[in-house]
Order: structure tokens, then sequence, then C-alpha cells
């Protein structure tokens, strides 16, 4: 049987090395460290998802109640004895009731966004960061500038795009613009493949090479090629884009137009595991702009999400996937 690891079981299984390595060894001589691992991944992903989508409990509380539990345990000096078996700790007791197909998608879809949630928790810092940032033009719609261009001088447009995203990724990032006739000009090469720019209004965004061949098809109105899960930044939030109309590009009465605040944005290659979450930006976690289209991802907030314009008139229901 495969026990695949995410990104959190692989952090997981680095923290047990280096604080438990007694534990380690053990079960690596028993042929057992890559299911625990993978359970205690699948538990905690499981938890966070409840605590934080279902129960909407802030991120950090959720954390804070979860991240000992199965994952990131005490050295082995400060509790030598835990108390559970990690050798016996199985991440199918509390989804057993499930029938075995919903379960699979369930899991993949609770392996996404713990993932979320752990990456929105590194976020935080940057992003208070750049909330103290001044005079900084404030952005207009995230979506509705990718084929405009913008003014200003180099050094501020790379400062902007730079900001988009934790300076771990944007330091070393490609830094580019979109010109007055819709191109892209670099203004600065990057050497980590991540790609951080501006918008013509200085909205800045970062994205990982996945995000980058998705905004490719977003733009040439084609079908997004996403083999793996992508990334993307926009840590400075946007004005405003339609939750149903991908390329609306102002607000109508009837296409849900949602002002995102400070936000992480994620791409998966099967569409499946966005059903389970919500379609609600106002839901208190994580939420899916565009379902039911070839350009559905989802919308992490990193920060409580803005006072949102008074509707005009009715409002359509988010498409579904058919």
């Amino acid at each position: 049987m495969d026990f695949p690891l995410g990104s959190l079981g692989l952090q997981i299984k680095a923290h047990w090395k280096e604080h438990r390595p007694k534990m380690y060894a053990e079960l690596q001589r028993e042929g057992k460290l890559e299911e625990s691992v993978h359970a205690a991944q699948e538990l905690t992903g499981e938890t966070m998802y409840r605590l934080t989508v279902e129960e909407h409990l802030p991120h950090d509380q959720a954390w804070e109640l979860v991240r000992e539990e199965w994952a990131f345990l005490p050295s082995e000096e400060d509790r030598p004895y835990l108390p559970f078996d990690p050798a016996t700790l199985s991440s199918c007791h509390r989804l057993d009731s499930t029938p075995i197909p919903r379960r699979r998608t369930m899991r993949k879809t609770i392996a996404v966004v713990a993932g979320l949630l752990i990456m929105a928790g590194w976020t935080v810092a940057a992003q208070e960061k750049a909330q103290t940032d001044k005079g900084e033009p404030k952005a207009k719609s995230g979506h509705e500038t990718m084929a405009k261009g913008g003014e200003g001088s180099s050094a501020a447009k790379i400062a902007r795009a730079m900001s988009a995203a934790p300076p771990s990724i944007s330091k070393n990032a490609t830094i580019m613009e979109m010109t007055a006739d819709g191109q892209m000009k670099q203004l600065r090469a990057g050497t980590n493949g991540w790609l951080c720019m501006t918008e013509a209004d200085g909205t800045p965004m970062c994205l990982d090479k996945e995000w980058q061949s998705w905004a490719d098809g977003w733009i040439n109105k084609k079908d997004p090629q996403v083999k793996n899960i992508g990334l993307a930044y926009m840590l400075k939030g946007d004005k405003g884009a339609s939750n149903t109309d991908p390329y609306a590009t102002k607000s109508t009465p009837d296409n849900q137009w949602v002002v995102s605040g400070p936000h992480v944005m994620v791409i998966v290659p099967d569409p499946a595991q966005l059903d389970a979450l919500p379609t609600d930006p106002q839901n208190g976690g994580p939420w899916v702009m565009w379902k039911g289209t070839k350009y559905a991802h989802i919308m992490m907030p990193t920060a409580s999400m803005p006072k949102q314009p008074a509707a005009k008139g009715s409002a359509a229901k988010p498409a579904e996937k058919k």
C-alpha cells in the first residue's frame, strides 16, 4: 500500500527525524515510518479542515490545538513518552464511516486544504509587514487588468511586485510588468522559477510555474495546463472580481463581485479535489472561485475578508461543477 506524502507530510517526517530520532529510527526499523507519517499528515489535515472550514475556528487557534497532537511532536528530551503509539497510528478511523469513493476524494481535499492552512500561517508575518507599507497605489481589480499596462519607475514596480509574496520567494523571482499594449516586459531576471508582476494599476501577484501556465490559458482563453498543485500570492489583495464569470471586468447585479483582501491562490490538477470546498467567500475559510469552469481555483484568505460593496439587485449562484 502506498502512503503518499504531501508538503505537510514531508515536514512532519523531517521534524520527527530531528526532534524524535529514537522514535524515527524505530519506526524505520519496523518498516512503519512512511505509514505513520502519512497517518499523522491525514489526521492533522482532517482536523484542521474540520476546525477551520466546518467550525470556522480562526486558523491560529486551530493550529495551536492541532500542531503538536500528531505532527510536530515535542522533542524526546521534553517528552520521552507519547500518549499514543506512532507505529499503530491510523489515518482511517476518523473516516471509516464514509463510503470508500467519497473517502478518497475527501482525503485528497483534506491534503490540499491542510497545505493551504499551513501555508497561510507562513504568510502572516509577511502580510503584517506588507500592511505597514505606506504611499503605494491602491489596487484596482486584480483580474480585470491583466491585459493592460501601467506607469512608474522600474524600481518602484519591482518593489511593488515583490510585496505580493513572502521575501523568501520574491527576492529571487523574475519581475515583470504589463505594458500599455498588453505585453509582458521583464524588469529583472530571477532564479527560483517564480514570477512576480505588477498589473496596470500596480496590483502585485507572484505565481509559481503552474500558475504561470494557468495564466497563459486564462489570458488566451484556452484550457489551462495544470499538472501539479500550483501556488500564487496576492498579499496586497485586490479590488474585486466576479465569483461566477472569469472575464468580468466590473460589478453587475448578477455576477457576485467579490473584493478580496490578502490571499493565497491554489490550483489543482484534479477539479474533483475542489468539490468539498464552499464557494461562499464569507464562510471564514478557503473557498472556490469560478467553480464549474476550467479556471476554478481555491482562494485562501490570510486575513479577514474586507467589507463587501452593497449588492446591486439579485445575485446569481456560483457556477457549480457539472
